[in-house]
């Protein structure tokens, strides 16, 4: 039997580069999200737990130069979404 997440298209995550910084955003549950940081490497917890996430604006198309790769990971026994940054960056979300 498909899982409702199998039957839906992914959520993209769009990405885009702009004055100074490399912007990424996507659909989902913002409110609870956490973001962790180590070095070069980002954590997002808490994203929707039920979505595949379209990640080929930051891996295929490279729309945002300062992360290098985006993948699915487990945090904490949680789907997550980890970068990979390519510089010493400071992440801030909106």
């Amino acid at each position: 039997m498909a899982t409702a997440a199998a039957q839906s298209a992914p959520v993209v995550i769009s990405a885009g580069e702009h004055d100074g910084y490399s912007r990424i955003a996507f659909q989902g549950e913002g409110a609870d999200i956490t973001i962790a940081q180590t070095g070069r490497r980002i954590t997002l917890q808490n994203v929707n737990q039920g979505a595949a996430f379209d990640m080929s604006s930051i891996n295929d198309r490279r729309k945002a130069y300062r992360i290098l790769a985006a993948r699915n990971v487990q945090a904490n026994g949680q789907n997550a979404i980890e970068l990979t940054l390519n510089c010493d960056c400071d992440v801030r979300t909106m």
